[in-house]
């Protein structure tokens, strides 16, 4: 017998990081979770910024906007997460919510 487990994608957090030029970029980390046994365990999470673009974090510090190669650091102060609740909406880009 095979056990149907439940799933969920949630945004866990938010910061800002910005670039040697001084431009920020919102990002947003997705954990996806699978219930077991009445808890949430997560499986693997993602880094994106608001227009889709992947963010890889950086041994030793920083992280790497992938696709431009582009290092950038978190904006002190700018971290919000699911317990704060003072997350923005997350809409990914090119969303129109008709379906």
């Amino acid at each position: 017998m095979s056990t149907i487990h439940a799933t969920r994608t949630v945004a866990e957090r938010q910061f800002d990081v910005e670039d040697a030029r001084g431009r920020t970029y919102r990002v947003t980390r997705y954990v996806w979770e699978e219930e077991r046994e009445g808890a949430w365990v997560e499986l693997w999470d993602m880094l994106l910024t608001a227009n889709g673009g992947l963010v890889d974090e950086l041994p030793g510090g920083g992280y790497c906007v992938d696709g431009t190669a582009t290092r950038v650091h978190e904006v002190p102060g700018s971290l919000r997460t699911r317990a704060s609740r003072r997350m923005e909406a997350v809409v990914p880009s090119g969303a129109t919510g008709a379906h």
